[in-house]
């Protein structure tokens, strides 16, 4: 897949990248770093904040790719529900 360049400033301060955006899709990478986590009993686990930042920005991107020129996107609420802990590593989010 190739990168697609992203402008939105918290993509280079955290260094996720755009992998895919359009027809309502998007597909975004993240090498998660143990220092944006916490230590536990069971290893390092990424802070739930940051992935939920993740999440947040393959949905917009998602949304966005539709827009039209005059329109404009905002998160207005959001919900996330952790099913594991997120490890140190590389981390896919896909927004539809």
């Amino acid at each position: 897949m190739p990168l697609v360049t992203d402008p939105v400033h918290i993509g280079a301060t955290i260094g996720m990248h755009v992998m895919e955006r359009g027809d309502g899709r998007c597909v975004i990478r993240w090498d998660a770093q143990p220092e944006y986590g916490f230590p536990t009993a069971s290893g390092q686990i990424i802070h739930g904040g940051m992935v939920s930042t993740i999440l947040d920005s393959a949905m917009g991107g998602a949304a966005w790719s539709v827009l039209t020129g005059s329109e404009v996107f905002l998160t207005a609420d959001l919900r996330v529900e952790f099913y594991r802990a997120t490890r140190p590593g590389p981390v896919v989010a896909l927004g539809t």
